[in-house]
């Protein structure tokens, strides 16, 4: 493989040489200093490096932002900038939409570009106030005159149907294609629609190349290169993976601390890789993430599982946004709202409920909400007929203070 990605080696660098989406890069242009701009779609679809190629064609420094707390304070210094700047806010990493929203809807001194790959219900008041462009993956015809050129400046011999099956394969993805093709490229050798290039293409492909990987990244005797290429299949879930099985393939308690520093090390990297677009340091998460923990901590694997960060961080993104649509609760008081929500019970069982319920009415929280707030702490267990009687006896007092509003009197 080489030293430089093909991602980056052949990144657009102007606007018309970016795949697909005529339309909306014209527009893109057009409302740039006009209006904040969102940009949804799915991945591969070119919407980052429009963003930076607009702001540097109007000479804008780019901040790069991951939550609204950033937003407010660049908000709140916008005059000190000794330079244009323009921000560009990656919104699959922020839950606090509806703080963005808010500040998306007053005039702003400097261009926004929010990013996304759908809108979803949370971002539709968002889009509001936005021009919103839907970008599409480029078409095979497209594509290919792209990927032609590349061809032909690589000196590949490769056949046209190989290129073709390899498009379709990667849905369109043009990142992806790229990686995959310089990874075919490595034999120098004419590359035709074999079972090997099947193999290789299927092999590059996320959902099947990380079981098969693992095992090999973790195998003492693969070199460090192919071990790099295996990270470049998908540099996602494979650090994933490399966390999830070391400390189950090394029996060292040192060589499993020293592990530990190179995968926070390479946390580290990956942070500012998409805070700043730095894809050229990938090759350095590769061996931070991926590469040296797992030559250190080699050995047999084993039975191969799925990385449970994903479901931990699915729990979390869940409870943050939970959290959001209540009116007095937030993240940091929550363990302490649970527990004055269960200790009563825990204690006193049924003599406990009038004192949660007073607590939910100051809350302003109901039976529904909760349930949901102890669905978080599954380590509290509430017998079932006391959480079944404070169900009835919430229920009752809400049916009571309905009936006590609508026999009230009009003025």
């Amino acid at each position: 493989m080489d030293s430089l990605l093909w991602i980056d080696k052949y990144k657009p660098t102007k606007l018309s040489e970016i795949i697909g989406n005529t339309n909306l890069i014209k527009k893109a242009d057009l409302f740039l200093n006009h209006k904040p701009l969102l940009f949804s779609g799915s991945s591969g679809t070119g919407r980052t490096i429009l963003a930076n190629i607009l702001a540097e064609k109007y000479n804008y420094k780019v901040k790069f932002l991951t939550n609204s707390k950033e937003f407010k304070k660049v908000l709140g210094h916008s005059k000190l900038f000794k330079t244009k700047i323009i921000i560009i806010i990656e919104l699959s990493d922020i839950t606090n939409i509806s703080d963005i929203t808010k500040i998306i809807k007053e005039p702003l001194s400097f261009p926004v570009i929010c990013i996304c790959n759908d809108v979803d219900m949370k971002l539709k008041t968002l889009a509001k106030y936005t021009e919103h462009l839907k970008f599409r993956k480029p078409t095979l015809k497209q594509i290919q005159p792209y990927i032609n050129n590349i061809i032909k400046l690589e000196k590949i011999n490769i056949s046209s149907k190989v290129v073709d099956k390899l498009i379709k394969h990667k849905l369109y993805d043009i990142r992806q294609i790229l990686i995959t093709l310089q990874f075919l490229n490595k034999s120098n050798k004419k590359i035709k629609y074999d079972s090997k290039t099947k193999e290789i293409i299927r092999s590059q492909d996320i959902n099947v190349d990380m079981w098969h990987s693992t095992p090999l990244i973790f195998n003492e005797e693969i070199d460090i290169s192919q071990k790099l290429d295996y990270y470049f299949s998908d540099n996602f879930m494979i650090p994933l993976m490399i966390q999830q099985h070391y400390l189950k393939v090394s029996k060292s308690i040192d060589d499993i601390a020293l592990a530990s520093e190179y995968i926070s090390d390479g946390d580290i990297i990956d942070t500012f890789i998409k805070q700043n677009q730095r894809f050229e340091l990938m090759p350095c998460h590769g061996m931070l993430s991926t590469v040296i923990p797992a030559s250190i901590c080699h050995g047999k694997v084993g039975f191969i599982q799925f990385p449970v960060f994903l479901g931990k961080m699915s729990s979390i993104k869940s409870k943050n946004s939970f959290i959001r649509d209540l009116k007095n609760i937030n993240r940091e008081s929550l363990d302490l709202v649970a527990i004055k929500l269960s200790k009563p019970l825990l204690n006193r069982g049924k003599d406990g409920i009038d004192e949660v319920i007073e607590f939910m009415e100051y809350l302003e929280i109901d039976i529904d909400n909760y349930k949901k707030i102890l669905e978080f702490y599954p380590e509290i267990k509430i017998l079932t007929k006391i959480k079944s009687a404070l169900t009835r006896a919430f229920n009752k007092k809400s049916r009571a203070m309905s009936g006590a509003c609508k026999s009230e009197p009009k003025a």
